[in-house]
Parts: C-alpha cells; sequence; structure tokens
C-alpha cells in the first residue's frame, strides 16, 4: 500500500471536465466590478454635494430675506412718508372695497384690492379693525 503525502502549497492536478478559469478573466471581473463600485461611489458624492449646496443656498436665502421674503437691509426700512397713513381703523359700514376706492391712488383697483385682502388675511372687515394698506 502506497500513501501519497502532500505539501499543503501543492496545487491538486487540473481538472479534466472544465476548462479552469485563467487569471485574465478573473482579473477583467474584477476590474468591472470595481468600475461598477467607483461609477456607484461617485454618484453618491455627487449627490451628497449638491444636497449640501441646495441646503446652504436655502439657509443663505432665510437669512438674507426677512418675513416675507423681503430683503432683510430693507425689511424695517419702511418707505418714505407719503402722505397717506399705511393702516386705517375701519368705521361702521366700512368694506375692503370701499377702503381701496378711498386709497388704491394710480393703482388699480382690484390690484389695490387683492393687496387688501392679502395684507389683512381675508375679506372680512370688523368695525375698529385695524386695516393695513399697502
Amino acid at each position: 500500500m502506497t500513501i501519497a503525502v502532500r505539501h499543503p502549497t501543492d496545487r491538486p492536478p487540473p481538472r479534466t471536465g472544465a476548462p479552469p478559469v485563467t487569471l485574465p478573466v478573473r482579473r477583467d471581473l474584477h476590474r468591472r466590478r470595481a468600475a461598477a463600485t467607483y461609477r456607484r461611489r461617485r454618484a453618491a458624492a455627487g449627490l451628497l454635494v449638491a444636497g449640501t449646496v441646495a441646503l446652504g443656498a436655502l439657509a443663505a436665502s432665510s437669512i438674507l430675506t426677512g418675513p416675507g421674503g423681503v430683503p432683510a437691509s430693507a425689511a424695517g426700512a419702511g418707505t418714505a412718508p407719503t402722505g397717506h397713513p399705511m393702516s386705517v381703523r375701519a368705521a361702521a359700514g366700512d368694506s375692503l372695497w370701499s377702503i381701496a376706492e378711498q386709497h388704491h391712488g394710480d393703482v388699480a383697483i382690484t390690484r389695490y384690492l387683492d393687496a387688501l385682502i392679502g395684507l389683512n388675511g381675508g375679506t372680512v372687515v370688523e368695525v375698529g379693525q385695524l386695516v393695513r394698506l399697502p
């Protein structure tokens, strides 16, 4: 009886049924996987940069503008006195339409009325209410 002892570094004999996978095929497979991983990492990094830029722009916009989207440098400055009040107190029988008729000046009354509705939060006016004028 003969016992064959192999050293652990000895290679087994090649298979006869299937051709062995050659080193160039494995290397090509590794290159394709590495290229796909590289593309995924680049895409993730690009999305991260785009998100950071978008958040920075949003933060800058909110810092540079005051309430209502008015530039912060002009938010509290107001306008030069024009000879008419910035608000009026509603009397009995007043409506936004009647207030717009009195104060619209050169602006079209419908445009002025839309601005009145936007500034005062609706179309309802009560006696004694302070109505803000555009």
